[in-house]
């Protein structure tokens, strides 16, 4: 349902997803399902969370820096 609400695109790259390479995003907080990604942006989504969480790195701070990346 998700996918076909989302036109088949990955909602982090906004690129087409093939139904083999899709995956639920869901959130570690409160378990609730976000919408459809590639398994790479998923993979990439949780590496980053985690390293944020691990240096202290609000979501303001990465903001500004991949504006100015």
């Amino acid at each position: 349902f998700l996918y076909t609400k989302q036109g088949g695109l990955c909602t982090l790259c906004n690129q087409h997803i093939e139904p083999k390479e899709a995956v639920l995003d869901h959130s570690h907080v409160s378990g609730r399902t976000r919408s459809v990604l590639h398994r790479g942006c998923n993979a990439l989504d949780g590496k980053i969370f985690n390293a944020l969480k691990r240096n202290g790195i609000g979501m303001d701070r990465l903001e500004t820096f991949l504006q100015n990346y």
